[in-house]
């Protein structure tokens, strides 16, 4: 497949819509750059195509040239949310190839488009630094660990962290919980009494982070690029939509990430061993059921005997 990002990246303004040589594919593919500099993909076939409607994030515009002419547009009305736009060119451009004729390849793309365009909305919600953060840690930790391990359908449904589940991770048997902390932390947050309470063995995953500029750029500095590429490598349908209803329940909104969250650099990650001995606090632990919500903070001095020899991200 051809590289979008670099398509994009080396147009201007001026230079218009340029095609994008793809045999495989019997529609016209189009990219081009709109004059606030903004990325746009555009579809052109014989046949009039099937309505497609716009998000608050993304503009689509059909129109007809004549009776055997006829333009699909997408237009990213929104500057941080460039780097998953590139991700959904590409499934609309593989979606068309392969295809029959050009409606069959518009329909496609439809389909396609009808999955992410969830995703191009603005969220009801208002995200925190802090749900950021740990959005952040959590993705990443799928990515570089999770995903390598049991494979990335896997990974995704064992992501419950937006759920409001006990723990962050589930799959079998097995469970982590994800932290994410600053390089300069001493010590992590439990916020419930659930968040390590287990019968059977599980992991507390501490991700150290250090707070970068707007500018820093550097491999997996933010949440937009890790759900860009995780979604770029889903091949099953149905887990893609699951992914992206993942990310919305989290209440992460493009609007908010661009110029207003830090990117981070990934200093390294550390697994502990939660098991009977692990120093928690279960409901087991307390004696009063008028107590309903308890939050403790863990001393990571304290509990380094209990760091597992474990390959994390470094």
């Amino acid at each position: 497949m051809i590289d979008v990002q670099k398509i994009f990246e080396e147009l201007n303004r001026a230079d218009g819509f340029i095609k994008i040589k793809i045999e495989e594919s019997p529609v016209g593919i189009y990219c081009g750059v709109k004059e606030n500099g903004l990325p746009c993909l555009a579809f052109m076939s014989q046949h009039p195509p099937l309505t497609i409607e716009s998000t608050q994030y993304l503009q689509v515009t059909q129109w007809s040239e004549n009776n055997s002419v006829y333009w699909s547009r997408f237009d990213l009305g929104l500057g941080s949310a460039r780097t998953v736009f590139y991700s959904l060119c590409i499934d609309l451009i593989k979606a068309s190839v392969g295809c029959n004729t050009d409606e069959q390849a518009m329909n496609a793309i439809k389909n396609k488009y009808m999955i992410w365009r969830k995703m191009f909305r603005k969220a009801k919600g208002s995200m925190t630094e802090e749900s950021y953060k740990g959005m952040f840690g959590e993705l990443y930790f799928l990515k570089h660990y999770l995903w390598p391990q049991i494979g990335l359908s896997n990974a995704i449904r064992a992501w419950s962290g937006p759920d409001m589940t006990a723990k962050d991770y589930s799959y079998k048997e097995d469970w982590y919980e994800v932290k994410t902390i600053s390089t300069n932390s001493n010590s992590v947050s439990i916020s419930s009494l659930t968040q390590l309470e287990s019968v059977t063995p599980g992991h507390l995953v501490v991700v150290r982070v250090e707070q970068m500029s707007s500018e820093y750029d550097e491999g997996d500095c933010c949440v937009e690029k890790l759900i860009s590429d995780i979604m770029r490598h889903v091949d099953d349908e149905e887990v893609k939509e699951l992914f992206i209803s993942k990310i919305l329940s989290y209440g992460y909104d493009f609007d908010e990430g661009e110029n207003i969250f830090h990117r981070y650099r990934v200093a390294n990650g550390k697994f502990y061993l939660v098991d009977s001995n692990f120093p928690r606090i279960t409901s087991d632990n307390v004696p009063y059921e008028e107590v309903i919500k308890v939050t403790y903070t863990l001393a990571l001095d304290g509990i380094q005997k209990y760091v597992e020899d474990i390959d994390g991200f470094n």
